[in-house]
């Protein structure tokens, strides 16, 4: 946001940003930033709170498509996906190669073996895209309270999940006293509990997120897992505080210049009290880099160096 205006204009929203597509047509855009997740104070909350909004919708247009593959839908079609000039919204990926909430919900649809949660049914359901079947696997539904206390499971298993098809699975039926604020995480998973698959929503009957304004910092352990043909991290949340919405990024060990582009293999998403996730990345950098971690909530993160 900065690199496309003087400092002056960046805050508060202004004329400038009309240049930039925030002109008064996003109206909509604004007000659901500020009924979900409360009005921004800055520059950086606005961005923040923005890509939350930019994950959940380009997600959902191509989940929907994917909810009616091979039935009366066979395409997409989304405008401005990478405009000319700098914007504000409507793009998936951007002249400078950062990765937006966008990029990564598309990212998380088009996978070609995918699990989903139906916005408009309520059916989690799986396509597979591929010519090759999914063997023995396993369809885990779980609600967590915003702590990660686990509230709900249903589980259902699979011998075979056939090729360039849509397998619907089940409808979970929701207890009474859910809180205000839940996640839905719904995981694919192999014989051996390996994911194969596996996506989350942030639910509120209410549609406001303003819990995640109150969250702690989180502490979070990075640690290299493998470092040859493909670069592997760690992260484990050591702290009792929920990570909320992590986006790594890379930046020069030397100039502390971000690095673009790096491609992980997964952003914007959760991580519980006392829960480990691993990602990849890879990124064209011949110097030495250091692993970032933003969040929603502020995250500590210990100093990783890539060599």
């Amino acid at each position: 946001m900065r690199s496309m205006m003087a400092e002056e204009d960046t805050w508060p929203i202004g004329d400038v940003w009309y240049y930039h597509d925030l002109h008064d047509g996003q109206r909509d855009y604004v007000q659901a930033i500020e009924s979900k997740y409360g009005t921004p104070d800055n520059l950086d909350d606005f961005c923040k709170k923005a890509q939350f909004v930019n994950f959940d919708s380009h997600r959902a247009m191509f989940e929907s498509w994917n909810s009616r593959l091979w039935n009366n839908t066979s395409g997409l079609l989304l405008w401005m996906t990478h405009p000319a000039w700098p914007s504000t919204v409507w793009q998936i990926y951007s002249y400078d190669y950062e990765t937006f909430g966008s990029f990564y919900g598309v990212k998380k649809a088009c996978e070609p073996v995918h699990v989903q949660y139906n916005l408009h049914d309520n059916k989690v359901v799986v396509l597979n895209t591929t010519l090759q079947p999914v063997g023995k696997s396993k369809i885990a539904f779980v609600i967590y309270d915003v702590n990660g206390k686990e509230l709900l499971r249903k589980e259902q298993l699979f011998k075979t999940i056939k090729i360039n098809s849509l397998t619907e699975c089940f409808t979970p039926a929701l207890p009474a006293g859910l809180p205000e604020v839940y996640l839905a995480r719904v995981s694919l998973l192999d014989a051996k509990n390996n994911i194969i698959s596996q996506n989350e929503y942030w639910k509120s009957p209410s549609g406001n997120f303003d819990i995640f304004n109150s969250l702690k910092e989180a502490d979070i352990q990075a640690k290299i897992i493998k470092q040859k043909d493909k670069i592997e991290i760690e992260l484990t949340n050591n702290s009792s505080v929920s990570a909320i919405g992590v986006k790594p990024g890379l930046r020069n060990a030397n100039t502390n210049k971000r690095v673009s582009p790096a491609i992980f293999s997964d952003g914007y998403f959760t991580l519980f009290p006392h829960e480990t996730k691993r990602l990849s990345v890879s990124y064209d950098q011949p110097n030495s880099v250091c692993l970032t971690l933003d969040g929603y909530n502020r995250i500590n993160c210990n100093k990783l160096i890539i060599k």
